[in-house]
């Protein structure tokens, strides 16, 4: 009871933060399996800036940028910031970040699993407006970046013993 309580929070809070810029790949990610959190991340002002610099520059490919964070996505090609015509605001580049950070715990898509198995998003809990309404314009990078990265898993199936 407890795993399926959390199980449930855990969709919940993800779902929650999908609110204003919707970080699942679609409204019915991982259904009808189970998101499982998989690990924190946490970037400084810093590092966003960084990251930011180097996308722009060019010298730093974002494999996330051309594909979804799906092992099933294809594509191995990477491209910049600018090239593939996303945010080059403080939002895109950190939203960018936290997906290709969390592209770390994808696996590879295997048959007789749920659709989205393996696949995985960032689920961003600080700072609080980044999900809201005004993100483009309230975000900046001195704010840093921080959540966990969920995954999507077949469902626990609850079996009882039989005699």
């Amino acid at each position: 009871m407890k795993r399926l309580l959390s199980v449930l929070v855990t969709l919940l809070c993800v779902s929650a933060s999908a609110s204003a810029h919707d970080a699942l790949p679609t409204s019915n990610w991982c259904v009808p399996g189970r998101v499982v959190s998989m690990g924190p991340f946490a970037f400084s002002a810093d590092a966003i800036r960084a990251y930011a610099s180097c996308l722009r520059s060019g010298l730093c490919i974002d494999r996330a940028a051309s594909t979804t964070v799906s092992p099933r996505g294809g594509g191995d090609g990477g491209c910049t910031t600018q090239s593939c015509g996303e945010f080059d605001d403080d939002y895109g580049a950190a939203r960018r970040m936290a997906t290709h950070y969390c592209a770390i715990y994808a696996l590879p898509w295997q048959r007789g699993h749920v659709p989205d198995w393996g696949t995985v998003v960032p689920d961003v809990r600080s700072p609080p407006y980044f999900t809201d309404g005004t993100h483009h314009q309230a975000y900046s990078a001195a704010a840093g970046l921080g959540g966990i990265c969920a995954r999507c898993e077949d469902p626990v199936v609850i079996g009882f013993p039989t005699d």
